[in-house]
């Protein structure tokens, strides 16, 4: 019975992010945002020996079914009921002793929210930490991706060849040259999306094109699923 994917990674990007595993090692996983677990499920898959904790604020169900699952994937794996920002610090003493080297930020999306929650896990990043930002493009938060690139000066990687348009930003510079070239071919520039986004914006978000033939076309910008 399916109960609700809430939107949630897509198929795409559970492959984006699987191949990472060919390049980190992550001890320790928090996902802020767990819905009915997608997220969690996979990243368990993907990182075996890694501890993991996803928190939803809402969805008790949703924590209840990830449950049923992870146990069976791993002793180390939970969902919990907790909350972004005043939940973080009790959540990184507990269970990942103050270090957190992934972390996938698919909450509340706002601007607002989205800043809010970086914050929050940034004093307990390692050196090589990895923080995942989920719709980027897709719920229109550039404005703090690009506020957080720009106070905390990290390398960072936009997804626009990703169905939710994710960012990937990594506490340290990627030195690994194969790396450099995997991200690199998912990421086309920040610069086109704001571009883009400046001409829907003239259309009310929808503009139709002309094409060669007699076919008619639309350029339009999706929505997130659960707006």
């Amino acid at each position: 019975k399916l109960l609700s994917t809430s939107a949630g990674i897509s198929n795409n990007e559970i492959y984006q992010i699987a191949c990472l595993s060919e390049f980190i090692k992550p001890r320790n996983i928090l996902i802020i945002g767990n819905s009915y677990g997608i997220s969690a499920m996979f990243l368990s898959l993907i990182f075996p020996k890694s501890n993991l904790v996803a928190i939803d604020k809402f969805r008790n169900e949703g924590i209840n079914f990830t449950n049923s699952i992870l146990k069976k994937i791993s002793k180390n794996k939970y969902a919990i009921s907790a909350s972004s920002p005043e939940d973080i610090p009790s959540i990184a003493k507990k269970y990942f002793n103050d270090k957190i080297d992934l972390v996938l930020i698919d909450g509340l999306h706002t601007n607002e929210a989205q800043k809010i929650d970086f914050e929050a896990v940034y004093p307990y990043l390692t050196k090589n930490s990895l923080v995942i930002l989920h719709d980027v493009i897709n719920c229109n938060l550039i404005d703090s991706y690009e506020k957080i690139c720009n106070k905390y000066k990290l390398q960072s990687y936009l997804f626009t060849k990703s169905t939710s348009g994710m960012a990937l930003i990594f506490r340290d510079k990627v030195k690994n040259d194969i790396f450099k070239n995997y991200l690199d071919y998912f990421s086309d520039g920040i610069d086109k999306v704001i571009a883009l986004n400046k001409i829907l914006k003239q259309y009310d978000g929808e503009k139709k094109l002309k094409g060669i033939s007699k076919t008619k076309y639309k350029l339009k910008k999706p929505k997130h699923p659960q707006k």
